[in-house]
C-alpha cells in the first residue's frame, strides 16, 4: 500500500484544478447548444459512483462556482484529523506489540519457573523418602537412648547394650546395616 501525504498546498492545487475543469465544462455546456441535461445526468451518475467516505459535506458535489476552493480548508482539517488518528492508531499498534512481547517473555519465564518448581518438587519428594528411611534406620537406636540411658549418664560414658537390664529391644546386625545403608553404605558415616 502506498503512503499518501496530504498537505494544504496539494489540496489547494487540486481544488484550483477542479475549479478550472468545472469552468471549462460550464463553457462547453453553455456553447454546445441549448440543453445542459446531458452534463447534469453525467454529474449525477458520477456522484452515485463516488465513495461516500470521500464526500466532505452532503452538498459538496453540487455544482456551484467557487465551491471547490472553499472546500479545501475543511478537507485539509479532515485530512489532518485523519492523520492524527492514524498516528494514534500506529502508536497503539506499537504498544500492543510491546505487550505481546512482554506476554511472550512472561510466558517463557512462567514455563521456566514451573519446570524449576517440578524439579524441586521431585527433589523434595526424594529427600522426604530418604529422611523417612533414615528415621526408620535410627528408630532402634532412639529406643535404646530413650529406655536404657539414664539422666545421670554423661555423653562420654560407654554404653554396654544387650544385658538383661535393658528395656529397649535388642539391636541387631540388620539394624546396624540399615543405619550404614542410609549413609550410602560408606564406612565414613
Amino acid at each position: 500500500m502506498t503512503e499518501i501525504t496530504v498537505n494544504a498546498a496539494k489540496i489547494a492545487r487540486l481544488a484550483y484544478g477542479y475549479e478550472l475543469m468545472f469552468r471549462a465544462i460550464a463553457e462547453i455546456a453553455g456553447t454546445s447548444g441549448g440543453s445542459t441535461q446531458w452534463f447534469t445526468q453525467m454529474g449525477i451518475e458520477v456522484q452515485k459512483r463516488v465513495d461516500p467516505l470521500w464526500k466532505l459535506l452532503e452538498d459538496s458535489n453540487d455544482p456551484k462556482p467557487g465551491d471547490c476552493l472553499s472546500q479545501h480548508v475543511p478537507f485539509a482539517e479532515w485530512a489532518a484529523h485523519t492523520e492524527r488518528k492514524a498516528e494514534a492508531l500506529e502508536h497503539w499498534r506499537q504498544e500492543v506489540g510491546k505487550l505481546h512481547s512482554q506476554i511472550a517473555t512472561l510466558t517463557e519465564e512462567q514455563d521456566r519457573i514451573e519446570r524449576n518448581r517440578d524439579m524441586w518438587k521431585g527433589q523434595v519428594e526424594r529427600q522426604a523418602e530418604q529422611i523417612q528411611e533414615m528415621r526408620e534406620a535410627l528408630r532402634p537406636f532412639a529406643k535404646v537412648a530413650a529406655l536404657d540411658i539414664g539422666e545421670d549418664e554423661v555423653d562420654a560414658d560407654l554404653f554396654r547394650p544387650m544385658t538383661q537390664h535393658n528395656h529397649a529391644p535388642r539391636l541387631t546386625v540388620g539394624d546396624l546395616r540399615k543405619a550404614r545403608a542410609v549413609f550410602g553404605g560408606s564406612s565414613d558415616a
